[in-house]
């Protein structure tokens, strides 16, 4: 099944093998797994955030301004840190811990991003415009709201700014929380999902892409005999039915590189992260810029670690100052090639 309307996706579709697929939004290659909403120019991940005790909970939208969050979220590392960032205190970037910031509505049932901005930060905006210039609000406002996180919840749990916005909500008296227990237990329910999304794949693209995210989810944690199994198959699959010269490919590529890399074994990686740096550089189809420099800052990476300095500080050197142009100094990507350069020296 298909559908194009992401709210039934997430409520319906997702945890079965189902597709989303619309016009207006595209993969996003600065985040992993995320879509970009070319209307809005908002982030969304593609996984939703689990924290229902409930079996057929609503999906929910927060929206938040800082990259760091939407990783750090999404990166779902350790259930630890999934509730470390939804408490709410110094430093806290919305309302976790007190009642869900959230929305019923997704990226595309806005208007526009000035809606949705109208609606998170009107009281907000109007404090900040009688202490400010419109031309600091415009250049402000802009970066605002710029990522999504869907969320599965109990809708009692959920904090609808789309019926009470930020600055009147101490005064409705109603404090709301997400029970620790269903924090926990994110992780655990984001890996139920994908593994059921392989075994419920509905045709071989979903197949094929719910295989390959299983990979990439248990690389991140850890299990990298169990991630190396599904990372060929995606491979092999992508292969055959894209071809070598794909974005989604060399995808597929570059995770089985660091699968490999990650149980050390350098030779066979350092074999895997050429390929994908030679094929990206011929112009694969759909492949960014940025993730040609992360394959090559991966190259670099295994190769400092082979003992391989001068090879490595060669092709790094050029590559910093190309980060450094294109994404600034403060990059993630930035700081990894210039910490992996630095230690080749």
């Amino acid at each position: 099944m298909e559908t194009d309307r992401l709210q039934e996706y997430f409520e319906t579709l997702y945890s079965h093998g189902g597709l989303f697929r619309s016009p207006d939004y595209e993969i996003c290659c600065e985040f992993d797994h995320a879509w970009f909403h070319r209307p809005t120019g908002i982030v969304i991940w593609k996984d939703a955030l689990h924290l229902s005790s409930k079996q057929s909970p609503k999906v929910y939208f927060h929206y938040t301004s800082h990259p760091d969050h939407f990783r750090n979220l999404t990166s779902l590392r350790e259930p630890t840190e999934i509730w470390e960032a939804l408490k709410n205190g110094p430093g806290a970037k919305a309302w976790w811990g007190r009642g869900v910031y959230s929305l019923p509505k997704p990226p595309d049932e806005w208007k526009d991003r000035d809606e949705l901005l109208d609606n998170n930060f009107r009281n907000v905006m109007r404090g900040d415009l009688s202490a400010r210039s419109e031309a600091f609000m415009k250049d402000d406002l802009s970066r605002r709201l710029g990522f999504c996180i869907p969320m599965l919840i109990d809708a009692e749990n959920a904090y609808d700014l789309s019926q009470t916005r930020t600055n009147e909500a101490e005064a409705c008296g109603v404090v709301l929380h997400v029970d620790e227990s269903c924090a926990h237990a994110a992780q655990a329910r984001l890996m139920e999902v994908l593994r059921h999304r392989v075994a419920e794949a509905q045709d071989a693209e979903v197949w094929t892409d719910a295989k390959a995210r299983l990979g990439r989810a248990l690389l991140e944690r850890g299990k990298h005999e169990e991630a190396l199994e599904h990372l060929q198959e995606a491979l092999d699959a992508r292969e055959f039915t894209l071809g070598e010269d794909h974005r989604d490919t060399l995808e597929s590529l570059n995770c089985l590189a660091l699968s490999l890399d990650s149980m050390g074994r350098l030779d066979q990686a350092e074999l895997l992260y050429r390929r994908a740096v030679a094929v990206g550089a011929r112009g694969a189809r759909g492949y960014s810029q940025l993730e040609q420099l992360t394959s090559t800052c991966n190259l670099g990476s295994c190769w400092r670690r082979m003992g391989r300095l001068r090879e490595a500080e060669k092709l790094l050197q050029p590559q910093l100052r190309a980060c450094e142009r294109r994404l600034g100094r403060e990059h993630f990507l930035t700081q990894t090639m210039l910490k992996n350069l630095s230690r080749s020296l």
